[in-house]
């Protein structure tokens, strides 16, 4: 006996596992579960069509980009993405992902050299109509069996307006209206 197993493909390739040259006698078990931490446990998604605008100065809520989620085990994280298509007009911009439980869960740290700059998950400067792609991914460790919300905020940083899913420039031909999504996934330790 050679002390190896192999697994074939059914077209190529295989999965050897071979055992040391002195081997005590052992079981490998797999779980029927798989191999441990990793698994999906849930999904919430929304999608969001319709568009979105804000002028303030503040952190404000996008309309419909909100979910909750209730984690299963305080030892489960939450993978929280955003694909967001962003728009204005000479517009400085922030958005950011945030949970009621850590509103600042993802944004840049504090700098004294940049004095009052807004920390946020993304931000930008632009003059142009364009409609910018923004994703956002962030794994959060809430620690927690609670009901938990997530959301995404917009702020505007200067006197336009920044808007969700299309640009702020007339109504052009040539406008693009554009979809967002907010997506939360628990993940098993």
């Amino acid at each position: 006996m050679s002390g190896k197993l192999r697994l074939t493909g059914s077209s190529s390739g295989y999965i050897e596992l071979q055992a040391a040259d002195t081997a005590n006698n052992a079981t490998l078990t797999i779980p029927n579960d798989g191999f441990g931490g990793g698994k999906i446990l849930q999904v919430k998604s929304v999608s969001k069509t319709d568009s979105f605008s804000t002028d303030v100065n503040s952190w404000t809520d996008v309309t419909g980009l909100s979910l909750t989620i209730t984690p299963s085990a305080t030892s489960s994280k939450i993978l929280v993405q955003a694909s967001l298509a962003v728009g204005g007009l000479g517009v400085h911009g922030a958005v950011r992902i945030m949970g009621t439980h850590n509103e600042n869960m993802f944004v840049g740290d504090a700098d004294g050299s940049y004095g009052s700059a807004t920390r946020g998950s993304w931000g930008s400067f632009w003059y142009d109509w364009k409609v910018m792609p923004v994703n956002l991914m962030h794994l959060d460790s809430p620690n927690s069996t609670s009901e938990l919300t997530y959301k995404v905020q917009f702020m505007d940083t200067s006197t336009s307006t920044l808007v969700l899913n299309r640009s702020n420039y007339g109504n052009y031909t040539y406008k693009q209206l554009c979809a967002s999504s907010f997506t939360l996934w628990e993940v098993g330790a």
